[in-house]
């Protein structure tokens, strides 16, 4: 009877036990497991050996970690992660909440260099969202280079959004310098995409000058992402009334760019006008300046009777490609035939490549068939040339096909007796 319960007892504390480390079976298999991982990577002298092993439990549970962190871990890490110049930001936009111009005064005393303008930046971001007028005022009388540029900038560019036409008053009463300049050019900019008839008028409102004319480019480039053919229209008026031709040229370069078969029509349209020449040699130039093979076999295309029509369009194309590749220019120069067109294309080569292969220019201006043409430009080509190589410039001389006389005469041009 003893042994009997004294063998229920010992069933019940195994049971008991049992029980007890059920829980912990997961656990303990899962170490086991681990160990039995790292005694095989020891075994097999893996370098990683000594990094623990990460199960895919432990991976599961540190994913939810990344995907939920802990605030109060993340202000600490961003705390522990910050740089003095964070915090010198943060004081900036502090002191700039309570006080903008206490806050400008503190920067002026003790900030230098990049610190200073980057927090007058951040200052004027908050003084100008509340007072975009005082805050300009304020830089105007007290910012100085650099940081009177690029602040004038940023509050202006807070103001003309918020209220274009008070910011419009404000700059005509500003000193005519560099910072009416870009403060009408950061006007005009924003103002055009929210309501472009008030902006034009307003800008034709204004004297003619260097402030009126760089806020017409402004004015056009901003335009010309909504109605490229209205854009370059007002940019050529204006270009003609104002006598600006650097808006003539950056609007059709502009609309070419973006859309080259309207701005061909658009250029066609321009014909008769005091426009038209320089507006059509923009057009040719953009085109050859992202694709010259197909601007070549555009310009082939036109007919003589074509309005567009020049042989001196070839001079434009090889102007660019011979800038971007001149071993293709020469390639197309070589399968051309003789023409006033292969002249035109040959004197574009020479005025680009004259410093870099005055040899070739030299042979090349040589096969220009107008007399005339052919000797002032190979004289230019063999002047340019001898000025660093004259005895090889003599010796090319000596065995080019040239008439005698021209043979001798550009000897001397040489130096030669």
């Amino acid at each position: 009877m003893r042994w009997f319960v004294r063998i229920v007892l010992t069933l019940a504390f195994a049971c008991l036990l049992a029980l007890a480390a059920l829980p912990h079976l997961g656990t303990v298999e899962q170490g086991w497991k681990d160990f039995q991982q790292a005694w095989k990577l020891v075994r097999s002298g893996n370098s990683e050996a000594s990094q623990p092993a990460t199960t895919p439990i432990v991976e599961e549970e540190r994913s939810r970690e990344v995907l939920t962190p802990d605030p109060l871990e993340t202000t600490v890490a961003e705390t522990e992660n910050s740089t003095p110049d964070d915090s010198f930001l943060v004081e900036a936009r502090t002191r700039a909440a309570a006080d903008p111009e206490a806050a400008m005064d503190w920067l002026q005393s003790t900030a230098t260099g990049s610190d200073r303008l980057r927090g007058m930046l951040e200052v004027v971001a908050i003084w100008a969202a509340q007072d975009s007028e005082n805050a300009l005022l304020w830089l105007e009388s007290n910012a100085q280079g650099l940081a009177r540029h690029e602040t004038i900038n940023s509050g202006m560019e807070l103001w003309s959004q918020q209220d274009p036409s008070a910011a419009a008053a404000w700059i005509e009463g500003m000193a005519n310098d560099g910072s009416k300049k870009t403060a009408a050019q950061t006007l005009i900019d924003n103002w055009v995409r929210t309501d472009p008839q008030a902006a034009q008028t307003w800008l034709e409102q204004l004297p003619p000058g260097i402030i009126r004319n760089e806020a017409a480019l402004s004015y056009t480039s901003a335009l010309m992402e909504r109605d490229p053919t209205a854009a370059a229209d007002w940019a050529v008026n204006e270009a003609i009334q104002q006598g600006n031709p650097e808006l003539l040229v950056e609007s059709i370069e502009a609309f070419t760019n973006q859309d080259p078969v309207a701005a061909e029509t658009y250029i066609r349209s321009l014909q008769n006008t005091g426009a038209a020449e320089r507006a059509l040699i923009t057009h040719v130039k953009t085109l050859a300046q992202n694709d010259p093979q197909s601007t070549a076999n555009w310009i082939a295309s036109l007919s003589q009777t074509d309005a567009l029509y020049s042989p001196d369009l070839n001079t434009v194309l090889m102007r660019e490609w011979s800038q971007s590749d001149s071993v293709a220019a020469s390639t197309w120069l070589s399968e051309a035939s003789n023409s006033p067109e292969r002249d035109a294309a040959i004197i574009g080569f020479a005025e680009t490549m004259i410093d870099y292969e005055p040899e070739a220019v030299a042979a090349w201006t040589n096969t220009i068939g107008v007399p005339e043409t052919r000797v002032n430009w190979l004289t230019h080509a063999v002047q340019t040339w001898a000025r660093s190589n004259p005895v090889e410039t003599l010796r090319w001389l000596k065995d080019a096909e040239l008439d005698p006389a021209l043979r001798s005469q550009l000897a001397r041009e040489v130096g030669a007796d």
